[in-house]
Formats: C-alpha cells, sequence, structure tokens
C-alpha cells in the first residue's frame, strides 16, 4: 500500500492492515465454480419453445385454409 494510503487511513481513523495482500488466492475448483454457466433467465428457454409451437401451429393453420380456398 502506498505511503499516501497509510497517511490517509490514519486521518481517517482506520487502523493499519498488516496483511498487505488483498485476499488470499483460491484453489483451481473454488474459482472455476464462480465461472460455471448459469440460466440468467428462468423459464426463458421454455417460453421460447411455446412461441415456436404456436407460431408453427399458426403457419399449419393458415396453410390449411389457404389450401381450402384454391379452385
Amino acid at each position: 500500500m502506498p505511503a499516501e494510503w497509510d497517511a490517509y487511513l490514519e486521518r481517517m481513523g482506520a487502523a493499519k492492515t498488516q496483511n498487505t495482500r488483498e485476499h488470499e488466492a483460491r484453489a483451481y475448483p473454488e474459482r472455476a465454480r464462480q465461472f460455471m454457466p448459469f440460466s440468467a433467465l428462468r423459464g426463458y428457454e421454455e417460453m421460447l419453445a411455446e412461441v415456436e409451437r404456436n407460431a408453427i401451429a399458426e403457419e399449419e393453420r393458415f396453410t390449411e385454409a389457404y389450401r381450402d380456398d384454391l379452385p
């Protein structure tokens, strides 16, 4: 920590830190866990699948109606 910070912390009344390291490095499995993929939008995939199913059903219904109108 730079000397300026020590002086600033003393003025602010903070205790001087003994450990110069901010934190200990984590083991690889613990560190890798924070980068595991997750679903930020729960249910989003299911909603997309439902919208797709509805679009396909709607398209089929219009296609059948179009065929019925043909001479």
